[in-house]
Parts: C-alpha cells; sequence; structure tokens
C-alpha cells in the first residue's frame, strides 16, 4: 500500500500517530487543542503525502492571499472578477494534474492524492462567499489553516464549509462515551472498507477473470451489483472513519450518506448518496430564476460535472450527464403520473445500473460492451456458473443488506430498551470492534482480505 492508500489504513497512523494526538489532545489545556490538532494534520500530510504537500500548501497559501485580495475589491469591479477567475482556474488545472496515474491502490480501488478534491470543494466556496460578501477572511491564520488542514476530511470528505466548521467545533472538552463513539465509528469505517468491501473484491476478480469467455444476462447484472457495493462500503468506509476520528476530538462531521440503497425513489436516492458534495454542486450551479428550463440546465450541468469531479475521465463526465437526464426526466414524468412505489423503485434500479455502469467504465467502447450485456445481446441468460457466483456471494449479499438497511441499529435499540437484554449490547460491542480490529489489522499486514465467509 502506497500513495494515498496510506491514509488512514496504515500501522503508523492507527497505532502511533493518533493515539499520541489523541492523548496529548485531551491532556493540554483548551486553548492548546486546536494547535495540537493542526500540527498533527501538517505532520499527517508531510509524512504520508511528502511528494503533494508543497502544492497542497502551496494552494492554501494562495487561497489566503487571493481572499485578503478579494476583501479591499469591489465585487462589482473587473479586477475582482478575474481575480475570483483565476483563482478557480488554478484549481481546475490542480485538479487535471493530479488525476491518474499519481493514485494509489488498495484492494484494486483508486486513491487520489490527499486532500485536493475537497481541498478544491472548500476553497472555491470559501473565496466565493468572501467575493459576495456572505463572510470576511479569516482574522487569525491558525484557525485559516486548521480548516484547510483538518485531517479527518481529506481525500472523500464529507465537504464541511467553513461557517458549518465553526458550529461543529467543540465548546468544551471531550467526553469519554464521545471518544468511545468515535473509536466504535472508526473501527466499523475499518472493518467495512477493508473487510467487507475486500470480500466484494475478492468475487469481482473472480468475474473479471471469467467474464472473457462467459458473460450471460444474470452474470452481467451481478456484477454491477458486486462492483457497486464494493465502491459503496470502501468510500463510505472511509467516511466512517474520517466521522469517527474526528468524533474523538469532539468534532462532529456531517453525514456523507444516509441508507442510499434502500431508497424508493431515484432523486432520493441520489441525494443520499454522497450528500455533502452534491449539495456544494446543487448550490454552485444553481439558478436565481427556478423556471422548467433553468432546473434542467441545473440538473445536466451538476451532475456532469459532479461525475467528472470524482473520475476524472470523459466515462465519468457521460455518465454524470446521463444521471442528470434522467433525474430531470423523472421529476417531470412524477408531475403528471404517479407510479406504484414497485414500479417507481424498479426503474430507479434499472436507470441507476446503466448510468453507473456507464461512470465507472475507462472508455466508451467498455461501455457499449457492457450495455449490451445488461441487455441481453450477449448469450444465455443464465447459467451454472451464474449460480456458483450466486451461492459464493449470497451470505455476502445478506450481510451487506442487512448493514445497509438500518436494522442493527433498531435491534441496539431495542435490546437497550429492554431490562433483561439491556446488557448484551453493552457486551456485544466493544467484543465486535476488537475482533473487527484485529481481523483489519491481519488484513492489512498480509495486503490481503483473510476469509471471513463460508463458500459452498
Amino acid at each position: 500500500m502506497e500513495g494515498g492508500a496510506e491514509l488512514f489504513l496504515n500501522f503508523r497512523f492507527l497505532f502511533v500517530l493518533f493515539p499520541l494526538s489523541l492523548l496529548l489532545y485531551h491532556c493540554v489545556p483548551q486553548r492548546w487543542q486546536q494547535p495540537v490538532l493542526l500540527g498533527t494534520s501538517i505532520l499527517f500530510l508531510v509524512l504520508w503525502q511528502a511528494e503533494c504537500s508543497l502544492l497542497f500548501f502551496g494552494l492554501i497559501f494562495l487561497t489566503g492571499l487571493f481572499s485578503r485580495l478579494l476583501a479591499h475589491l469591489s465585487p462589482r469591479t473587473l479586477p475582482a472578477r478575474l481575480l475570483l477567475l483565476f483563482h478557480d482556474a488554478i484549481y481546475i488545472v490542480a485538479l487535471f494534474v493530479l488525476r491518474p496515474p499519481h493514485e494509489g491502490h488498495l484492494f484494486g480501488v483508486a486513491l487520489y492524492p490527499v486532500g485536493i478534491s475537497i481541498l478544491a470543494l472548500q476553497s472555491i466556496s470559501y473565496v466565493h462567499l468572501i467575493f459576495r460578501r456572505a463572510i470576511l477572511p479569516e482574522r487569525h491564520r491558525s484557525s485559516f489553516a486548521f480548516y484547510f488542514c483538518f485531517y479527518p476530511k481529506l481525500l472523500f470528505g464529507p465537504y464541511c464549509s467553513v461557517s458549518t466548521f465553526h458550529r461543529i467545533q467543540p465548546a468544551s472538552r471531550c467526553q469519554v462515551e464521545q471518544v468511545g463513539n468515535g473509536l466504535h465509528q472508526l473501527v466499523c469505517g475499518l472493518a467495512k472498507a477493508v473487510l467487507l468491501s475486500g470480500q466484494f473484491y475478492l468475487i469481482i476478480q473472480q468475474m473479471q477473470a471469467a467474464s472473457k469467455e462467459h458473460n450471460t444476462l444474470f452474470f452481467s447484472w451481478l456484477y454491477q451489483l458486486l462492483f457497486f457495493l464494493y465502491v459503496y462500503f470502501q468510500i463510505t468506509g472511509y467516511t466512517d472513519m474520517a466521522r469517527g476520528i474526528a468524533a474523538c476530538y469532539g468534532y462532529a462531521l456531517p453525514k456523507s450518506s444516509r441508507l442510499p440503497l434502500w431508497n424508493k425513489q431515484l432523486s432520493v436516492f441520489l441525494q443520499n448518496w454522497n450528500r455533502t458534495v452534491l449539495r456544494w454542486f446543487s448550490r454552485a450551479f444553481s439558478s436565481p430564476k427556478q423556471t422548467a428550463a433553468s432546473l434542467w440546465l441545473q440538473m445536466l450541468f451538476t451532475y456532469s460535472v459532479l461525475g467528472w469531479f470524482c473520475r476524472g475521465t470523459l466515462t465519468g463526465f457521460l455518465g454524470g450527464l446521463l444521471i442528470g437526464v434522467i433525474l430531470a426526466w423523472f421529476e417531470d414524468v412524477q408531475r403528471k403520473w404517479k407510479f406504484p412505489t414497485a414500479i417507481h423503485w424498479f426503474l430507479s434500479i434499472i436507470c441507476s445500473v446503466f448510468a453507473w455502469s456507464l461512470f465507472c467504465s475507462d472508455t466508451l467502447t467498455e461501455a457499449v460492451q457492457t450495455w449490451g450485456n445488461l441487455l441481453g445481446l450477449s448469450k444465455d441468460a443464465v447459467s451454472y456458473q451464474d449460480l456458483y457466483f450466486l451461492q459464493s456471494s449470497l451470505l455476502l449479499l445478506l450481510i451487506a443488506g442487512f448493514c445497509t438497511s438500518g436494522w442493527h441499529r433498531s435491534i441496539q435499540k431495542w435490546l437497550k430498551k429492554r431490562t433483561l437484554t439491556a446488557w448484551i449490547p453493552t457486551i456485544v460491542v466493544p467484543v465486535g470492534d476488537v475482533l473487527f480490529l484485529g481481523l483489519s489489522v491481519l488484513a492489512m499486514a498480509s495486503n490481503a482480505i483473510p476469509p471471513l465467509f463460508f463458500r459452498w
């Protein structure tokens, strides 16, 4: 594991830097807590992303410089607008430069250099708010640097505006219960990213090896489902780790997803997939006049740019554009006709799979071939080998459904409310955390996923 993959999934961070920083953070007086956390973030960047740290700090310096210059210029003047355009262009160029091949890999997933995507959102929104006179530049340079360098939200987010970040800062010392909840969320996110997502990756590898000679209709749909769950648990696992680490310091970062797999409408599904980033793009490209044509253009532009932002490829851009077209069409259809819930959910899943397959393809030729397989233009509908892949992943699919449904939290609350069973979560949760942490460490040490689940 190297490059971006070393960020959180690293022994030096999990068992050295993070524990020492957390201990020092809670031992020093409150006025020294933010400098300790800022120093940890800078050290984190320098140790794990030495090749990108200078560029990262250089971009932050430019944002601070541009924000102070814009604060002294009238928004209606040409120099102010040119300065704003130049600032945004710098970050767009940086996003192009830091795309592949400058990336790391963990169990097959590409992790981009630290913070450049989230840094771009933070910097552009910060400078635009100052340009519109919505906020004033930060007076203290340490507070300004702390907002941009706060390391739990550097890779996948969640995105947090400067006003929101000020609101989530702890007013007093953290309690032991807060640290415990943060560690629990950290371990659960680690297990999702390393164990659960890794198990899906093992099956996907087998299916990729068999896809050249075997590509039935059932095989294609099962592959897209497993690949979607693999990426879902990889990203949400990382964001859970980020929120857990921040909670240990007393910072409540916003949620990036809210059980998107079980939403019955496509619009709700998309809004709950990566909520913080989607809201940023929706607000950035919103028009003052909300007409039917402007809403269509807003959706198309928002999702196409968001698709490029997430992947940096033509297929990512076109996949986002297709999602915008489907979503705008669904909104129009909903106003005229009301489908039954089951039909609406089925159509949402079908459209999402086609858009997702285009988004994840590396080339347009690969996307067209995938669509042909999904439409049944290849060979048979189902075969014995399809049933083998289904039964080998059936237990994993059941576990994924359980984890994404929220049933585990409902069961835990139900047990806590009853006197006879209130002790069960108290014992099971810490024991499970220790078990998940041990298995995750074992997987990272061997750079492979242990065979945790049964294979029939």
